[in-house]
């Protein structure tokens, strides 16, 4: 079975680890601060092996925003070499409903996906599939970055997104004391970072929700997004004895002047929080091969009944705006029962959330 919306998922979640196989960039702010960043996001401090952990959570009006998005992602991940897919055992969880997390799962022999403790494997030909596409994208990335490692591999350079820097060094990142960089966000840097990005997505499998995605960001957008820009906060963690990375936290509030929301797609407000931190750096060895796995073509049934009973609703909560966790969870998992290993109908099950 094929099943090219879990083997572009997996896709980018490698990416990101791949990309935190080792870091590279600039520095700003003062002399002290800029010798860090470069320091620590230089190739000499690679990071093969540790536990994420990614929280994101994005509120704002207009452009599509009615309810604010939640998003966690957590686990194991170990980069086996390079131009291999890592293997990892991420579990994610979108929205505050606190319900069972979905997980992706790679032993760099299969692929798996998790709802709760239940596993759900791909076919090896998926596997297969996901491998081959993920080789064939690094060596494409390989050729145009001119060996450059880690981070700038994917187009990011954290170190250029402060500006005006200063240092800590009562800091702390999961029991591992850190040298702290905080600073005013360079938005030029980080527009810039984003629109390499967009332009990497084009070698990305195209799916429903993939081909909505911009490929450049247009110079009247990043004007708009930089004059909207109210508060831009960014710090990056090192480790305070190896001076390799631990964290990147931003915080950005975005104000859209009425003449500008056209240009942002009616957006009027934004405020996003980003918290990326890893820890066990190193110590992580192993992904070990979930156990009883089922078909994925069981997934939707699965989900299904992880997915939040629908509580009657009062009068007045007739009048709220639907979110994911309402009825279009229902309908999603719905979708998905049905579906069973039919792919061209699992793809049109993600439109129902992608409204």
């Amino acid at each position: 079975m094929r099943s090219r919306r879990a083997a572009v998922t997996f896709s980018l979640v490698a990416l990101l680890l791949a990309g935190l196989a080792g870091c590279g960039g600039g520095g700003g702010g003062t002399d002290k601060a800029q010798a860090l960043l470069k320091e620590t996001f230089g190739p000499g401090h690679p990071i093969r092996s540790g536990r994420l952990s990614l929280s994101l959570h994005v509120t704002g009006s207009g452009a599509g925003l009615k309810a604010p998005i939640a998003l966690e992602l957590a686990g194991p991940f170990v980069s086996v070499r390079p131009g291999r897919l890592p293997n990892f055992a991420l579990r994610a969880r979108i929205g505050d409903t606190g319900q069972a997390a979905a997980g992706l799962l790679s032993t760099g022999k299969q692929g798996f996906v998790t709802v709760g403790d239940q596993a759900f494997v791909l076919s090896d030909e998926a596997y297969r599939q996901l491998q081959e596409r993920y080789r064939k994208t690094q060596q494409q990335d390989q050729a145009q970055r001119k060996d450059a490692p880690g981070l700038s591999a994917l187009g990011i350079h954290p170190a250029d997104w402060l500006t005006d820097a200063t240092t800590s060094e009562d800091a702390d990142v999961a029991g591992t004391p850190t040298t702290r960089v905080s600073g005013a966000l360079n938005a030029d840097a980080l527009l810039a970072d984003i629109d390499r990005l967009l332009a990497q997505s084009g070698g990305v499998p195209q799916t429903a929700s993939t081909a909505k995605l911009p490929k450049r960001l247009e110079p009247e957008v990043r004007k708009a997004l930089r004059r909207s820009i109210t508060t831009a906060k960014v710090s990056v963690d090192a480790g305070r004895s190896d001076r390799t990375l631990r964290r990147i936290t931003l915080r950005l509030i975005m104000a859209v002047a009425p003449e500008d929301q056209k240009t942002l797609g009616g957006l009027r407000k934004l405020d996003v929080d980003l918290d990326l931190a890893i820890a066990d750096l190193g110590k992580v060895q192993k992904i070990p091969t979930p156990k009883n796995a089922r078909p994925l073509s069981q997934l939707g049934a699965a989900l299904s009944a992880a997915a939040p009973s629908q509580a009657p609703k009062s009068p007045a909560a007739t009048t709220t705006t639907p979110s994911t966790t309402g009825s279009a969870t229902q309908r999603y998992t719905d979708c998905l029962r049905k579906a069973g290993d039919d792919v061209g109908a699992i793809q049109q099950c993600a439109d129902i959330i992608n409204r």
